[in-house]
């Protein structure tokens, strides 16, 4: 519009002129002193009018090259603690409504940031939860394919249909007759390096197109095949080291908890279910935490309380100058 408004009042003036100069002696009449004046006058306010258009088209541009260099600020990745309790997708959404906000209400501008995350932590679990924001959507994968950390808790004894603390009770065994850590720990050895997983019925995996927990939601099991993954590492865990709800000790039987080093496509679920079958027993997982993600840990993540603008900008800075220091090795 204000683009139209320049070009029409243009227009005017130029034919003004044309017409005042070719006019001859028919405009000898018409050009008298008065209306000259009043031209004149004319003039000048669409002079004013377009001077101040064309201010407010360059302060325009100011804003837009401004929102421009600061949304540039929010591109790469950003690793923060996902609470218990919060899908995965739910921070994606928060953490790009406190992104979108600022622009809204400091610059008064609309403008739409991209966010994803590199890997799902279901609602149970918490932890590490690395984001990509802008560009870094498009950069996630090639960064976030190495090892990642959990530490897990089980409960011997009863077996759930979701294999974690959420689903149905499926399956009651005595437990009595492991009396010592050093039995769980002797059978540890037998699910590390490169093992095979049957993934859980309540996974996000496919099967002709359906997502398994839709399925299973259903009533409906399906054959899944086994998946070659990799544990780099499984060791018993203390759970002093985070600060995990319940009021049971966690540290003694019936509770194992797990440090767990694995591949990508790792279910810590079906580990827990599977070390209960092996110890003679049912198992569940009732927490998971995710310490490590690619070359981020838990330590270094932006916890919820500080999830505002200026603290995820200075987070992104911090997780993109990690990637530059994991480039270079």
């Amino acid at each position: 519009e204000e683009v139209k408004f320049m070009f029409g009042c243009c227009c005017f003036i130029v034919v003004s002129s044309i017409s005042f100069i070719l006019g001859g002696s028919m405009a000898t009449k018409y050009y008298s002193m008065p209306n000259m004046r009043k031209m004149s006058k004319g003039r000048g306010i669409v002079t004013k009018i377009l001077k101040s258009h064309i201010g407010s088209i360059n302060g325009s541009e100011d804003v837009i090259s401004s929102v421009q260099k600061k949304k540039s600020e929010l591109s790469g990745l950003c690793a923060v603690y996902k609470p218990k309790g919060l899908s995965s997708a739910s921070v994606v959404a928060k953490i790009k409504y406190i992104l979108q906000s600022y622009f809204q209400e400091n610059m008064k501008q609309k403008c739409k940031i991209k966010v994803g995350h590199g890997g799902t932590l279901d609602p149970l679990a918490e932890g590490v939860l690395v984001l990509g924001i802008g560009d870094g959507t498009k950069s996630m994968a090639n960064f976030l394919s190495g090892s990642k950390g959990y530490f897990a808790v089980g409960k011997l004894g009863t077996a759930t249909d979701t294999l974690d603390s959420t689903g149905n009770v499926t399956q009651i065994r005595s437990c009595d007759h492991i009396v010592s850590m050093d039995m769980i720990s002797s059978t540890l050895p037998q699910f590390t390096g490169q093992i095979l997983q049957t993934p859980p019925m309540y996974s996000a995996l496919k099967k002709d197109g359906q997502r398994l927990y839709d399925l299973a939601r259903a009533g409906v099991e399906v054959e899944r095949a086994q998946r070659p993954v990799t544990v780099y590492n499984l060791t018993l865990g203390n759970p002093s080291k985070y600060k995990l709800e319940g009021e049971d000790d966690l540290s003694k039987l019936p509770y194992i908890c797990l440090e767990v080093e694995c591949s990508g496509g790792f279910y810590v679920r079906t580990l827990i279910d599977d070390l209960g079958v092996a110890l003679g027993t049912a198992a569940h997982m009732t927490h998971l935490v995710r310490t490590k993600q690619g070359p981020f840990y838990i330590e270094n993540c932006l916890p919820p309380s500080k999830w505002t603008f200026d603290d995820i900008q200075n987070q992104i800075k911090g997780c993109n100058d990690i990637m530059k220091v994991e480039i270079l090795l």
